[in-house]
């Protein structure tokens, strides 16, 4: 820095870089790459029977591999059923992103997170738009990497009485 304490042009690309460049973070969404079966089991309310579809789901680094993309078909409700996720690692914030948009809503659900001390578990928290009750929830999504082969997606929401249950849950396999 200079006598005026501004950062010389230099220290300010340095710093942008530092932040800019993916990270050893970014390199454990890795396993969520490539094209994957998907399994997907839904409960609309706790205690409720589950409804149970399949789907596939292609996944890819876009930007540099600074964030991956994740474009899901299948069937929701005997529906068809598309939705987008994109997830990322924040050098700034230092913690996971996750932002999803689906075809059932014109809200999106962002997100952030961390990983547990072995980074295979990705436990994301957030608040949306409740469309029943008219006002917002919290969720919390978990992905759990098994294996190059496998990973899972879970999704715990707030219910009209308050309290957080499992919603959703997806098993990816990865095609042949």
């Amino acid at each position: 820095m200079n006598e005026k304490n501004v950062p010389s042009r230099e220290e300010i690309m340095a710093t942008f870089m530092k932040y800019a460049t993916p990270s050893e973070h970014h390199k454990v969404l890795e396993p969520l790459i490539g094209n994957w079966d998907c399994a997907t089991t839904v409960w609309m309310e706790p205690g409720a029977p589950p409804n149970n579809s399949k789907g596939s789901s292609e996944a890819k680094w876009i930007l540099g591999g600074r964030f991956v993309q994740e474009n899901v078909a299948g069937d929701m409700g005997g529906m068809p059923f598309h939705g987008l996720g994109i997830f990322g690692y924040d050098n700034f914030k230092q913690k996971y992103l996750w932002f999803w948009m689906d075809e059932m809503a014109t809200s999106c659900m962002i997100s952030t997170g961390s990983t547990d001390a072995s980074g295979t578990v990705l436990t994301f928290e957030g608040i949306c738009d409740n469309m029943i009750s008219g006002k917002p929830s919290s969720f919390k999504t978990i992905v759990h990497i098994i294996d190059s082969n496998k990973h899972s997606f879970e999704m715990h929401i707030q219910g009209l009485d308050g309290k957080m249950f499992k919603n959703f849950e997806v098993e990816y396999t990865r095609k042949k």
